[in-house]
């Protein structure tokens, strides 16, 4: 029989006692620890991990996960179990910045940008101020106990409150939500989550940013906390590739309010007759750009989009460990 605790072993000598119920990504978690990992059902390649040494059960398809990273002992830390002592091949995560907490909020605002595009604020309690990195995300939790994630496109820290980019589903719950809840329908969320994070202390290269439609979220909260951190932004370059099918869409957040190098490509892979922009997908004109291989390059949107964006950046010669992804999972919601 399994045993309620077990320890894992860490490349750097580091080890931490960890339950056995839950996967090894929530279980690092209740230990406040930021284990790597995005869409958290299998979907994406942020929690993937060799081990070593020891025994994990998966309770959820890996897959994203290649048979020849299998018999090389790669697993999904978001898909499996602790079943003995582990020996994993990565560095202890580091210690959780702000650690998640499940709060009431209500629906202070709501604006709709084009068809089932909302910008979403909510009011949360003065107190304690809510906080959280940039590119993290919360869970909405709906009344009937259902949730779904969402990721902070900014925070008013006076107010505290927090606005969100919201594309609803066609019957899904956040459409019904909506079309039932009143302004100042009360609610809860959980966060801040995910390891999706700009460490803004540290920035000693230039960065890459691609997202697809509301992807835009997390960095539009990324270029928020450099101004917010009064950083010298003329010492390095950003580059924003965001694509999205209409460009109306592109009103859903204004990026004016940063003063630093920033090039940014918009594109619409499916225009208006008025549109004069670059049309097409994000990867075609991200293919004919001439970036840096030291960049830091951050990618949230579709699944199609990061895979293809990816291999691209792989084929040029960028490591691997310098290309952070957030990856969108479609759901009924």
């Amino acid at each position: 029989m399994c045993k309620d605790f077990m320890r894992l072993f860490f490349s750097d000598g580091a080890e931490v006692e960890v339950g056995t119920s839950d996967s090894i990504v929530s279980e690092l978690k209740k230990s406040g620890l930021m284990f790597p990992h995005s869409c958290e059902v299998g979907r994406c390649e942020s929690c993937k991990v060799q081990v070593l040494r020891g025994e994990t059960e998966a309770f959820r398809a890996e897959l994203s996960l290649s048979e020849p990273e299998r018999e090389c002992g790669f697993v999904l830390a978001c898909c499996r179990k602790v079943r003995s002592d582990l020996e994993l091949n990565i560095t202890l995560p580091r210690q959780l910045v702000f650690r998640p907490r499940t709060t009431p909020c209500k629906l202070s605002n709501l604006d709709v940008l084009c068809e089932r595009l909302y910008r979403v604020e909510l009011q949360l309690p003065k107190t304690p101020e809510f906080k959280f990195a940039a590119g993290q995300h919360v869970d909405f939790i709906y009344p009937d106990g259902s949730a779904r994630k969402y990721s902070i496109a900014s925070i008013d820290r006076v107010s505290n409150r927090l606005t969100f980019l919201v594309r609803a589903h066609h019957g899904g719950r956040f459409e019904q939500f909506i079309c039932d809840a009143s302004m100042g329908a009360l609610f809860k969320l959980r966060g801040p989550l995910g390891t999706f994070c700009l460490d803004s202390t540290k920035l000693t290269s230039d960065l890459v940013f691609v997202a697809t439609g509301t992807g835009i979220s997390v960095f539009h909260a990324m270029l928020e906390e450099m101004m917010a951190r009064n950083l010298d932004t003329s010492a390095f370059n950003v580059t924003l590739f965001w694509g999205v099918s209409d460009e109306r869409e592109f009103d859903m957040v204004d990026l004016s309010f940063y003063d630093g190098n920033l090039a940014l490509e918009k594109i619409a892979s499916k225009p208006t007759k008025g549109w004069s922009g670059k049309v097409g997908r994000v990867t075609d004109v991200l293919a004919q750009s001439n970036l840096s291989i030291t960049s830091q390059v951050f990618l949230c949107g579709n699944p199609s989009m990061i895979t293809d964006v990816t291999s691209l950046l792989l084929s040029r010669g960028f490591d691997r460990h310098a290309i952070k992804s957030d990856l969108f999972v479609s759901t009924n919601f």
